[in-house]
């Protein structure tokens, strides 16, 4: 049967749960512990997503993230991916290396979402693993108290949540991990879900008649209602924006300008409309290598350039109304 599509909404915080195959207790060895702190780190400062809360047991992750344009399961899919790879590399082994694809759950109450994080953070004390979770090295929750480096979370996010001031906050962080860590221990309260949950498909009337695998379906912020369409009118409808032909697309022209918008088609193409990179290199008469060159340089710079951040907001924006214009 084919999976189920994913339904993402970007901006959104979601929990995400993903477990080793046949539950191997692979993260008990620090060299892989390490291996995936660093995968979830190159790919959070790729993508630009902030983690709430993360928690890394022996055999299975926790992550609380907060997305932003770049859909989640792409962020996912390199992040499993890149671990897997590396991990048969090391051990000399080949198969699968995670149970299955990621499970997500989208967290939207404020009051629910502190919970989530101290659960989250309170996993190596639910497991028994130690009495406190200070005693713990690899989660988010000494990141959160300053007591240890951040390594993968945003702690100034995380202490938003609580209070207003990073006093207050820490105090309303400590007393919501003291208040759960009784309910944990005296099995009170309702325990958030934080186990593998699945998204909801949703309905066919929402996605144009077609299920998608990985299509985004917004709702929350300014994010644009993204329509269905191909490589080709895709490019069209992007050089339109700039009043750019698709000849000059297509041409030999090394202008910068160009060139850096070539980047930006390339990049919002294949993150927020799910084109095909070999698709859109095609329609702009390169090859898929160029195009994955362009990619690469356009997640890059986005991080450093404000101004081309901007140009990717408004490309995503702008090809949508136009689209939705012409009908």
């Amino acid at each position: 049967m084919p999976r189920r599509a994913r339904v993402f909404v970007e901006g959104a915080t979601y929990h995400v749960y993903a477990r080793i195959t046949r539950r191997e207790e692979i993260f008990v060895e620090p060299e892989e512990a390490g291996a995936w702190i660093l995968a979830v780190r190159d790919v959070k400062r790729r993508d630009g997503f902030a983690v709430l809360a993360w928690c890394l047991m022996s055999n299975h992750f926790h992550l609380l993230l907060r997305t932003g344009a770049v859909p989640l399961w792409r962020s996912m899919r390199s992040i499993q991916g890149r671990f897997a790879v590396g991990f048969n590399r090391r051990r000399h082994l080949v198969g699968p290396v995670w149970q299955s694809r990621y499970k997500a759950k989208v967290v939207g109450d404020d009051a629910y979402l502190r919970r989530v994080i101290a659960y989250i953070h309170l996993n190596p004390v639910s497991a028994g693993i130690v009495v406190k979770p200070e005693g713990y090295r690899l989660s988010g929750h000494r990141e959160v108290l300053g007591t240890a480096t951040a390594r993968l979370a945003d702690p100034d996010e995380v202490l938003r949540l609580f209070a207003e001031t990073r006093r207050a906050a820490l105090l309303a962080y400590r007393d919501t991990i003291g208040a759960v860590l009784e309910q944990v221990r005296h099995g009170q309260g309702e325990k958030p879900n934080v186990g593998p949950l699945d998204l909801e498909p949703v309905a066919e009337s929402r996605l144009g008649g077609a299920r998608v695998e990985g299509l985004d379906v917004l709702g929350a912020g300014e994010a644009p209602t993204r329509p269905p369409l191909d490589a080709q009118a895709f490019v069209v409808r992007a050089g339109a924006v700039f009043g750019v032909s698709p000849a000059v697309l297509r041409g030999r022209t090394q202008d910068g300008g160009i060139t850096r918008l070539r980047e930006a088609i390339a990049l919002v193409g294949t993150e927020r409309y799910g084109l095909r990179l070999k698709a859109v290199a095609a329609a702009m008469g390169k090859g898929a290598e160029t195009a994955s060159r362009w990619v690469m340089r356009a997640s890059a710079r986005r991080q450093t350039d404000a101004r081309f951040a901007e140009l990717l907001i408004r490309l995503d924006a702008s090809i949508a109304d136009l689209a939705y214009a012409n009908g």
